[in-house]
């Protein structure tokens, strides 16, 4: 029991606190105290240890982002590289894009 503030709640996220954090993270983001202050009893300390220790990596075993709540691989067929290709400005290797500044 905290003495100090008697109405924080100890233990385990229920499954319906664990639902409404993970909608809360899609709305609001990694303000954990407006999170937490929509979940009474719980910190935003607790929110946000629970959301780095179980639910980030939770979202992350199922394919989904967990900054952006969206599938990791929206494109079947790409080659599973989160960045996007830039393609060389230079195409041939051998020669330097501005050859007066070399000389």
């Amino acid at each position: 029991m905290n003495y100090l503030r008697p109405s924080v709640k100890r233990g385990q996220i229920a499954p319906d606190e664990e639902d409404l954090i993970l909608r809360l993270h899609r709305l609001l983001g990694n303000r954990w105290a407006l999170i937490a202050g929509r979940i009474p009893g719980r910190t935003d300390n607790e929110i946000k240890n629970y959301w780095n220790s179980h639910l980030s990596k939770k979202l992350i075993s199922q394919g989904i982002d967990p900054r952006t709540h969206k599938p990791m691989n929206p494109n079947p067929n790409s080659s599973g590289n989160i960045y996007p290709t830039i393609p060389n400005p230079n195409p041939n290797p051998n020669t330097s894009p501005n050859p007066e500044h070399y000389q």
